[in-house]
Formats: structure tokens, sequence, C-alpha cells
């Protein structure tokens, strides 16, 4: 039987606390702040230098700027050498439970809320942070057996949200390729589901206008006209790379255009605050791309994107909804970021989880992504066993558009 026990910390990071976790042949160090772990060190465990999802200092910017709405950890896993093998971020977030469940559970869910309000209101301590979108925060080394990782990592997820009195651990947003490095999560009590697909352009033109040049004629048309009504508007579209004139151009005005969106969205976790958006160009310094649409003097719409290697990342965005009519704003807003984003050069443009019929019909192709979830209550995880396929119901395909001429869209690929 395999033994846990809390071990004397190891190391002592100045101004942090660290607890350890040990197993047989792994420890792990909970820390309250990815600060706490050597940089070098753990920068020879991410990816590559170009993982903005794993670098510290955006790390650090999440904990720093949701502080009040989140609690962080930093886990290090040691193998006996006290080499790192893996590292992974958790956040504890309020949620509701079922905010993605079908309607008709929904609504049965909002009958037994009316006398029992926090019905399947719950903390959820989740492997991974709220962003970027599409992204997993745990990074284990190529030579490492991910099982007992996994393993030690799930009973550090387990004593956390016991004292936290959180109801459910989340593996958030693996794509398929790590879904297999996940696998073993199955056998550690774990059950999974998909959430919505990121969706991403799978080629790269030079510019907006060699884009429109390889659509279909339909498409190339709706493009036209939407183009044409944005021009009609007499509306201003800026893109702005410098990290210091982002920061100085997004102003409350700009931010309350993201919140008018955040309101709106179906599922709500974190609710950015203005400091995160000015921050983040000097924590990423030349890879963060802001957009910005105005009438006038006055900002309508804007979306903010990161390049991070051979990806381009649409982070967020922000609209004025009272210009929708007007200006097709919502369409021209992402053509002209991708006008922005096409002159990176970049393999792949990542535009987010959500609008999948608009972004299918710009040629995106949806890209699945998954969770694993396991609730500390044993009546819960019945009745996530029993009624999984209710609960977490499987996402119908998406079928890509064809978008591009005959040729494909292949050509153009950088």
């Amino acid at each position: 039987m395999r033994q846990w026990m809390f071990i004397p910390s190891l190391v002592t990071p100045i101004g942090q606390s660290v607890r350890c976790l040990m197993a047989k042949d792994y420890y792990a160090e909970i820390h309250d702040s990815v600060k706490a772990v050597d940089s070098e060190e753990w920068n020879s465990l991410i990816h590559s230098e170009w993982d903005v999802a794993m670098s510290q200092p955006f790390v650090h910017l999440i904990e720093a700027t949701l502080s009040d709405q989140a609690r962080f950890w930093t886990i290090a896993i040691r193998d006996r050498q006290r080499r790192l093998a893996a590292a992974a971020c958790l956040s504890l977030f309020e949620t509701d439970v079922m905010q993605a469940a079908p309607q008709f559970l929904q609504s049965a869910v909002e009958w037994v809320r009316s006398f029992w309000p926090q019905f399947l209101k719950s903390k959820v301590l989740f492997c991974g942070l709220p962003l970027p979108p599409g992204e997993l925060h745990l990074r284990i080394r190529e030579s490492t057996d991910p099982q007992p990782v996994l393993q030690l990592l799930t009973q550090v997820m387990l004593t956390i949200a016991r004292q936290e009195k959180a109801a459910l651990l989340v593996f958030k947003e693996p794509d398929t390729e790590e879904m297999k490095v996940l696998a073993g999560l199955q056998t550690l009590g774990f059950i999974n589901g998909e959430m919505e697909p990121l969706y991403q352009l799978p080629c790269a033109f030079k510019n907006f206008q060699e884009y429109q040049s390889a659509l279909r004629s339909s498409y190339r048309h709706q493009v036209q006209a939407n183009v044409k009504k944005f021009k009609a508007s007499g509306l201003k579209a800026e893109h702005i790379v410098d990290p210091q004139e982002i920061h100085a151009r997004f102003t409350a005005e700009v931010h309350q255009l993201y919140l008018n969106v955040w309101k709106k969205a179906k599922e709500k976790l974190e609710c950015l605050p203005l400091s995160f958006f000015r921050d983040l160009p000097q924590v990423l310094p030349g890879l963060v791309s802001f957009t910005l649409i105005s009438d006038g003097d006055k900002p309508v719409a804007f979306s903010l994107g990161i390049v991070e290697g051979e990806i381009y990342h649409n982070m967020y965005v922000g609209l004025d909804y009272s210009y929708t009519e007007k200006a097709d704003l919502y369409f021209n807003l992402f053509y002209h970021e991708l006008d922005a984003a096409f002159g990176y050069r970049k393999k792949q443009i990542w535009l987010g989880q959500t609008s999948g019929v608009f972004k299918s019909r710009l040629g995106a192709v949806a890209d699945p992504r998954f969770f694993w979830v396991r609730s500390l209550n044993p009546f819960f995880q019945l009745i996530f066993k029993w009624f999984h396929p209710l609960i977490f119901p499987k996402l119908p395909p998406t079928k890509p558009n064809q978008v591009f001429k005959s040729t494909g869209a292949s050509q153009f690929k950088t």
C-alpha cells in the first residue's frame, strides 16, 4: 500500500511558506506562489522560452491580479535526487457546477435553488489557471513516468481541497495529446468530459487582403460586405504593440468593454481587473498585441492577443454592443486583429473557444479540449459516474467549412 506523509520543508524560500508531501519515489513542494521556485530550474522544465502559459512572470501576474477572486498554489514535484520532475499551477474558485449542463438540467437546478440557493455551487480546485484559454498548466519532464506524478499531484490536490472545503478536483483544458498523458487519472477516480473546442486558423497569410483573396466567393462577398459597413461607419482601427502605449491606452473605459462581454458569457470563472490588462504588456514585453476600434476619441471595441512561439493567441475582446449593427463590429474587430496577427507570420492563430459558427466561417478548425473531474463527496461522485452522459454530454462534432478555394489553404502556410 502506498504511504503518504507530510515531511519537514527541504527548502525554505525567502518570504514564502512551503509544505511537502512525499510518496515512494517523489515528493511535492506546495508553494504559495510561483516565485518560490528557482527561475532557472523552472525554465528548464517548461516547454520553451515561449511557453507563456507557464512562464513565471505571467503566472505571478495572475496570482497578483486575481487574489481577491481565487487562491493559487504552485506544486513542484521532485525525485529523490531533488531534481524537478514536474510542476503544476493550482487555482481555487467558487463556481456553478452546472453552468455547462444542458438547458433542461439547468432549469431543474434553478428550481432547486429557489429553496436551496447553494445547490451545486461549490469551491473547485483546478489543476490549471483561468488563462490563456485552451492551455494545461502542468508540465512533466519527458524522462519522467507520468503515473506516479499524477498520483502524487492528486494526493496534493485532495489535501488542499479538504483544507479549503472544496467539492471538486478538475484538470482543465488538455488537448488530445495531453489527454494521453493524463489517461492514468481514470484509475484515480477522475471522470473526463469535453469542453468547447479551441478554434485554430491553421494557415498564415501576409495580410488580410491576401486572406480575402484565398476565400471562396460566397465567404469573400460576406467579408467584403462587413468591411464596407465598417468603412461607412466612420470608425477607425489601430494596432498597438508598444508596452507603454498599451498601458496608457487601456483605460477604464476600454475595460468596461471587456465587462460588457463578460456579463454576457454563458460560463464565468474569473473577472479580470483593469490592472491585469495594463500590466500584461510589461510582464510580456513585445509579445502583446492590442487592437483598438474607436469612434472619434471614444473606444468601442478592442481585442488583445499574445504571441507565443509559433502561435498567436486571441485572448480577450471587448465591445460596445450599441455599435453592433451599425458597423458589424464583432466581425470587423476580428478582421482587423487577423490583419495584425498575419503580420507575425506564425503557423497558427488561436481564436478562442466561443462563437464557433463565425470562427468556422473564417476558416478556423475546431481543436478539441477536455477536462477531468473528481468529486470529494461520494454521493456526487456516484451521480457523476451514473449520469455522466447527461451531466457531461459529448459535444456534437464541428464540421469545418470549405472556406478556401479548391487549391486549399495549405499553399499559404509559412
